[in-house]
Formats: structure tokens, C-alpha cells, sequence
């Protein structure tokens, strides 16, 4: 909510918010960094409201917003992730003052102490995820560092994880508030349909919240020459919309579908697995099921039939595994989760550190384990996560002395392994198979770790939204099909297709879609290129998408058709106005005004044209709309009787419309500044 307000201009009422929550932490600084912004928007403000120029005010106001940007930030890491008891017990090192540069030196020294590095390493990871705002010399240091070939890839791809997962809590709190918002600003553009009304809405995007977090993890995307680095970055921004990857979203969507994946395996691959498999555990010794009627001297002629058909049937097991497997499904989900309680995984960094024989936290398991060739080929080829390869190490240090001798030999002559096994020439640098294996970590954290259930979680939904976009994808490939097969035949024979599409394109004009109507209108003007009805919702279509050219070519054939039709010659100005061509339907305007004194359809349309045209003084006299004749005001200097004029309006609605016509105010210097400047006055005055 607060970054809302920020990004609207509201910043009276953000302040307000901010200082609500800034008071449960006294002594931090909140209070007076809030307190040194409020201070300097009002000065702003009484600056601009006793029509004083000042050419720096965009770039103090956006100085301001980014200001006010930060101390959300902190706020919000403060009163979240500091307070989680999991984290709390590392808070001193957060506020030490240098911690970020001291965290550099202490990871570049030459140690030879792995523990003491271990220490450093996780000490940083919790640094970086409970940090707050950085600074843009902070990001440069970061990205140059955690590209740096000096570097050990295991420490950095660790630490790309530490900051991916602040920006990600926090960015995509702010991204979901945006949503929100422009889910409340979709209207019906209703401007173009009478006469009397304005010159549609320009639609203005939000500007993405410049976070230095953000740009770090793009440098070291593009410049780390480590690929297990570049993907780890890669999908921290695909998590937060910066960087689209069509595969990284699909495997996202294959480790969200792990509980149904799951599911299969549990009931209809393992049971057959179960059931075919041919030996039997007997007095510790692994024997096959017909050794028994060998030893007994009996003679059983279907027996070879029955192996052959186990063997057929467990293979068929493990290829539907297998099958799953290449599509990206996470097959060890299940089995894995339950190894996720060890003691390991108290400490957060854990989840994430890449795979290392030489972990403190495993030197005794890999002491008790001796040389094993086996786990060597498992952790270096085999297919799992590499927080499962902790787990498979953990728990095969409890077994694997427990195993009969005869599995054993099997297990290190190489005969044994997990399904899905990579070759010996298989290119473990593979982009994609790296990121897959990261993707099912954040998941299976995301899923099982008390912290990482309190984060956003990005793979939510993900394969229902897949699903209704390959839906949607399908559906529109076989419209067009069917349309360019049977369209022309079956409409020349059947005019009643037009009219049906006529009606469902004026229904979805009504409704804002421009982009189907669009479609669906095209489909009856080749039916009907003369329908004057037609020609009108192509004009309004094409205006509501922004081509405001081919618009007024539509119109302009309205016009020919009916001169005298005043509806479309305004209309056509409208357009003309939009298309940036006002100085060739003025003369026609003012001729229109001075034909029909005192028509206020016309004199607006032409005060929307003036204002258009750059000359917002000559302006200010047609004007009867009320924002028009406002914006005119504001743009001579009359900031002050601008909102004396809006008086009964809400700051929502001012600011609604100040927005969409971003782009006309923009080319007379009427910036976010000026907005935020004008909706606190507009505040002020409607207070009783």
C-alpha cells in the first residue's frame, strides 16, 4: 500500500503510514529520516503553489520518492525478517556499520581454516538476506565481487541466493500492490463516445522500483563466468519479472507440480516396482525369488517366463520415471522431503550451499563413510539437488554399513545407482540442468523450512497459469484455423456472422478490450466496408490501442460520408489531436466555434486541442471541462486556483486523470513532482 502511494504521488499520506510503523522502533533513525523528506516536500510544495518556477523539481521530487522507497524498504525488512526467531540471533552483525565491506575482506583472505570460512560464508548469507536498502555503491561492490573469478563459485552462487531472496519478499510485495492498482484503474474508456467528453486516456506504466539489489544480480547474470552463478541470478530475476525465460518458467512449473508428480510415482510406478522386482532380503543376504526352488532341486518351467515379464514390467516402471524425469519432473520430491529434518537444515545456508565433500557441517558423516567411489559418482553425475545430495549423504552414512556385503560390492563396482543417472559424457555445465536443480532447492525451502514458508512463494499457481495460458494458446491457434478455413465461405453465405460479430465487438468495445474488438470488426468491414456503424467501432477500437492515425482515417471517413455530422468531426479532431497533427484541425475547430458560439462540445475539444498544440494560455478560455480548464491552470503557473477548481474531487480522481494524461502535461514540465504537489494540496483543502 505504501509503495502505491508513493508511485501515485500520495506522499503526505505515505509519510503517514510509514511514521505509524517508524514509532514501534524509536532510536533507529526512521523518525527523523522521515521527518527531513516531510520537511522538504513542503517546502517543495508552498515553492510551487505561490507559482514560482523551479526547473530542478522532477529531479528533487523523484529524489523524494526514492527516499521514501528506501525507508519502506527498511521498514519492512525490520519488522519482518529481523523478527523471525530463525534470524533475530544474527541482528548484531546486521547493525554493524561496515558489515558489507568487512563481509568482502573477511571471504577474499586465504584461509585454510574451513570451519572459520564456513563461519564468514554464512554469517554474509544472512547479512545479505536481512539487508536492507543498498546503496548503488554497495551493488557495484557486490556485483564486481560475486562475478569475480577469484572467487569461489560455491560462495558466490551461495550469496546470489542470499540476495535473491531479499529482493524477492520485498519486491514482489510492491509488485502485487501495483497489480492491484492498475487492476482498480481498468475503465471503460467512455470519453470518446459524446461529444461533450475529453480525449481518451493515455495509459502510463508505473516505473519498475529501481532496487541496486536488482542491477547487482543482473551484472553477475551477464558477467560471472561461472554458470552455476549466471543461473542463479538468472532465475532470482525471472522470480521477480526482470528477465523472461520461457524454459525457466516451465521447469518452474515441473517443480510446482511436485505433489501431483508425487502421487503418480506413489501410486501406479512404485507398486509395480514393489511387486516385479526379483529379489528378496534373506538373513541379510539379497537372493533371487527362484533361488529357493533351485536349492529344493524342483524344476519350475514357468519361471524364466516370470522373470522375463517382472523384468519387462520394472522396466516400464522405471521408464515412465525416466519419462517424468527429462520433462522436468521433480521424482525425488517426495522421497527427499522427509530427509529435510536433520539437523543440517536448522541453519538456512545449508539449503542452499552447492554440494562440497568438504563441509564442516558433514566432516564426520564423510569420516565415518571412508572412501566410497559410489558416492563420488552419485554427487558428481547423479540427478539429484543439491540439497538432496546433503540429505542422500546424511542418510546413507546411517545404512550404508548396515547393507549386506553382496549390495555393497554391487553399490561401488558402479552396478547400482539412482534412477537417472547422467553419463560419464554428459555435460554437467548444462545451463538448463543447473537451473533445474536450483529451481527444486527453492522449492523444496519454500515448502518445508519455517522461513521459507513465510516468503512469498513464486511457485504457487504456476501450473494453473501455465495451463490457462496453453489453454488460451490453443483455443485462439484453432479460431484462426477455423476462421481462415471456413470464415469468407460460410460468411458470404450466412450474413448473420457479421451481425453476430458486430455485436460481440461493440460488447467487448463497452468493455475496454480493444485489441478483440479490434479483431472482430475487421472480420465485418469485409463484409460491410460501407457500414458507417462499422467504420465507427474501428475508429473507437484503433483510438482505444493507441493508434490515433488510422483512427482518424476512420473518421474521416464518418465525416465524408455525413458532413454535417458534428459527433465526427470532433471525433476526427480528437483523433488528429492524439496523432500529434492539432495544427491541421484547428482551423476547422475554430471555424466550428464560431459557427456554434457557445457550444461547449466544441470549444472543449478545441481548449483539448490548444492544450495539444502548446498553447495552454490561448487555452485556458474554451475549457469548460473541469481538468482541461485545470490542467491549463497549472501549466500557467496557477497552481493555486488549479486546485481551488478541483475542490469536491477526491484526490483519487485527480489523480486518476492526471495520470492518464501523463503524456500531454509531461511536454509542458508537469511532472510526478508537480502531481504529488497538487494531490496533497487538493488533501488539504477537503479536510473539514
Amino acid at each position: 500500500m505504501v509503495i502505491e502511494l508513493i508511485n501515485n504521488g500520495r506522499i503526505n499520506d505515505a509519510i503517514a503510514q510509514l511514521k505509524e510503523w517508524a514509532m514501534k522502533y524509536p532510536g533507529e533513525g526512521f523518525s527523523d529520516r522521515l521527518e527531513a523528506v516531510a520537511t522538504d516536500f513542503k517546502y517543495m510544495s508552498d515553492f510551487m503553489l505561490q507559482g514560482m518556477k523551479d526547473d530542478r523539481r522532477g529531479e528533487l521530487y523523484a529524489t523524494m520518492q526514492q527516499k521514501l522507497r528506501d525507508i519502506d524498504y527498511d521498514l519492512e525488512v525490520r519488522r519482518t525478517i529481523w523478527e523471525r526467531p530463525e534470524v533475530s540471533s544474527y541482528k548484531r552483525i546486521f547493525t554493524h556499520p561496515e558489515c558489507s565491506a568487512e563481509m568482502l575482506q573477511d571471504i577474499l583472505m586465504d584461509e585454510t581454516d574451513a570451519k572459520e570460512h564456513f563461519i564468514r560464508l554464512t554469517n554474509t548469507f544472512m547479512v545479505l538476506y536481512a539487508s536492507l536498502h543498498w546503496k548503488e555503491s554497495e551493488a557495484t561492490i557486490w556485483a564486481a565481487f560475486l562475478s569475480s573469478k577469484k572467487v569461489n563459485p560455491i560462495d558466490a552462487a551461495t550469496l546470489v541466493t542470499a540476495i535473491s531472496l531479499n529482493v524477492l519478499e520485498h519486491y514482489q510485495r510492491n509488485e502485487n500492490e501495483n497489480q492491484n492498482q492498475n487492476e482498480r484503474r481498468k475503465t471503460k474508456d467512455e470519453r470518446l463516445s459524446t461529444v461533450t467528453s475529453q480525449l481518451s486516456p493515455i495509459n502510463c506504466q508505473l516505473s519498475p522500483i529501481k532496487d541496486p539489489k536488482v542491477r547487482c544480480l543482473k551484472e553477475v547474470y551477464r558477467k560471472s563466468p561461472n554458470e552455476m552463478v549466471r543461473q542463479r541470478a538468472l532465475v532470482g530475476l525471472v522470480m521477480i519479472g526482470e528477465e523472461i525465460s520461457i524454459e525457466a518458467h516451465i521447469q518452474m512449473v515441473a517443480c510446482a507440480n511436485a505433489d501431483k508428480d508425487s502421487n503418480e510415482i506413489r501410486q501406479n510406478i512404485m507398486p509395480n516396482l514393489i511387486k516385479n522386482q526379483p529379489f528378496k532380503l534373506v538373513n541379510g543376504q539379497f537372493k533371487m525369488d527362484d533361488d529357493d526352488n533351485l536349492n529344493k532341486g524342483e524344476y519350475d518351467p514357468d519361471a524364466d517366463k516370470r522373470e522375463e515379464e517382472s523384468i519387462e514390467a520394472m522396466e516400464e516402471s522405471v521408464h515412465k520415471m525416466l519419462k517424468m524425469q527429462k520433462k522436468g519432473s521433480d521424482i525425488f520430491f517426495e522421497g527427499f522431503s522427509q530427509m529435510k529434518r536433520f539437523p543440517f537444515f536448522n541453519k538456512m545456508v545449508n539449503w542452499f550451499i552447492p554440494y562440497y565433500p568438504e563441509h564442516p557441517d558433514i566432516e564426520n558423516i564423510m569420516a565415518n563413510i571412508g572412501k566410497s567411489p559410489f558416492i563420488d559418482v552419485v554427487m558428481k553425475r547423479g540427478p539429484f539437488c543439491e540439497s538432496d545430495k546433503y540429505s542422500f549423504i546424511i542418510a546413507m552414512s546411517s545404512v550404508l554399513q548396515q547393507l549386506p556385503e553382496n549390495v555393497r560390492k554391487m553399490m561401488e563396482s558402479g552396478d547400482m545407482g539412482p534412477i537417472g543417472m547422467r553419463g560419464e559424457d554428459a555435460d554437467l555445465s548444462d545451463p538448463a540442468f543447473i537451473r533445474l536443480q536450483y529451481l527444486q532447492d527453492l522449492y523444496r525451502f519454500m515448502r518445508l523450512n519455517n522461513i521459507g514458508k513465510m516468503l512469498h512463494n513464486p511457485f504457487n499457481n504456476l501450473d494453473e497459469i501455465l495451463e490457462g495460458f496453453i489453454r488460451y494458446a490453443s483455443q485462439q491457434e484453432e479460431e484462426a484455423k477455423e476462421y481462415t478455413e471456413h470464415y469468407n465461405e460460410e460468411c458470404t453465405k450466412n450474413t448473420e456472422f457479421t451481425t453476430l460479430y458486430a455485436y460481440y465487438a461493440n460488447w467487448k468495445l463497452k468493455k475496454g478490450e480493444f485489441d478483440t474488438a479490434l479483431k472482430y470488426y475487421t472480420r465485418c468491414m469485409k463484409q460491410r466496408p460501407q457500414s458507417p456503424s462499422i467504420m465507427r467501432g474501428l475508429a473507437r477500437a484503433y483510438f482505444g490501442i493507441g493508434d490515433y492515425e488510422k483512427s482518424a482515417s476512420y473518421f474521416d471517413a464518418l465525416v465524408t460520408i455525413n458532413p454535417d455530422n458534428l459527433n465526427n468531426r470532433l471525433n476526427y479532431a480528437k483523433a488528429m489531436t492524439k496523432a500529434g497533427k492539432t495544427e491541421d484541425v484547428l482551423n476547422d475547430l475554430y471555424k466550428l466555434e464560431y459557427e456554434n458560439p457557445g457550444n461547449e462540445a466544441i470549444q472543449d475539444t478545441l481548449g483539448w486541442a490548444l492544450l495539444y498544440a502548446g498553447k495552454a494560455t490561448e487555452a485556458e478560455q474554451y475549457c469548460h471541462d473541469v481538468m482541461a480548464h485545470a490542467y491549463a491552470l497549472i501549466i500557467n503557473n496557477k497552481a493555486k486556483d488549479a486546485v481551488e477548481l478541483l475542490k469536491g474531487y477526491t484526490a483519487e480522481q485527480v489523480e486518476e486523470n492526471m495520470n492518464a494524461d501523463a503524456q500531454l502535461l509531461h511536454q509542458y514540465g508537469v511532472g510526478e513532482a508537480e502531481k504529488a504537489i497538487i494531490l496533497s494540496a487538493i488533501q488539504q483543502s477537503n479536510v473539514p
